[in-house]
């Protein structure tokens, strides 16, 4: 198996385990569309599953975020280019989100097509 193939699914194998975990017993955390991911996101640490909620946000997206990095370049087309310094995890989850709540369309989107959606459009590359 090519190294790219294992790694994608070895991302996918915890994705999925991430998705199914249980923040408390009756609590599982879900996440299908970008409004989810967003509402995720917006979570107060003091809320009583605020620190979970948050946690799997920033696991979420960081792990899809590479998988999608790996994609371009092995595709060699980028449509995700970071700055120098790159920002905070936490200031573009904050982004993200206002991006979502901004029109209703964006969180009807499934959740990682609506985070690429917005990460192309807030630091595209230059061509």
């Amino acid at each position: 198996m090519k190294p790219l193939a294992i790694t994608l699914l070895a991302a996918g194998l915890v994705l999925g385990n991430i998705a199914t975990a249980t923040a408390q017993s009756e609590n599982v955390i879900r996440v299908h569309t970008a409004g989810d991911l967003a509402d995720l996101c917006s979570a107060k640490r003091t809320d009583p599953t605020g620190p979970e909620r948050i946690n799997f946000c920033h696991g979420y997206t960081e792990a899809g975020f590479e998988m999608e990095l790996r994609r371009e370049r092995s595709l060699k087309k980028n449509r995700i280019c970071l700055p120098t310094p790159a920002p905070t995890r936490t200031a573009t989850l904050n982004e993200f989100v206002g991006w979502v709540r901004s029109m209703p369309a964006h969180a009807s989107q499934p959740a990682l097509d609506g985070f690429f959606e917005f990460m192309s459009q807030r630091y595209p590359c230059s061509k």
